[in-house]
């Protein structure tokens, strides 16, 4: 296997929206990503001990793939949405 790309992302959010967020990202951000060249796979982690922390775990080919899925106007209205619940 080469070399791969890793962007994780802390999310904080009310414990009361962390199941919009979850739901959010898998219905909107992964759902998305998957049709991204370069997406390998990704991973919304939950804390049990904190449960109004989160992280969002993504695996690329390479860092330009994520960017330029990121800089879609796809990607930049899905982030919106995920600002609105933290």
């Amino acid at each position: 296997m080469g070399t791969i790309f890793v962007h994780i992302t802390s999310l904080r959010a009310p414990k009361e929206k962390i199941v919009n967020l979850r739901e959010t990202v898998a219905a909107s951000y992964l759902s998305f990503a998957q049709t991204q060249p370069g997406y390998r796979r990704g991973y919304f982690l939950e804390q049990v001990d904190e449960p109004e922390r989160a992280q969002l775990i993504l695996v690329w080919e390479s860092q330009a793939d994520f960017e330029k899925a990121r800089s879609s106007d796809a990607m930049n209205h899905i982030f919106q949405e995920l600002r609105n619940l933290c």
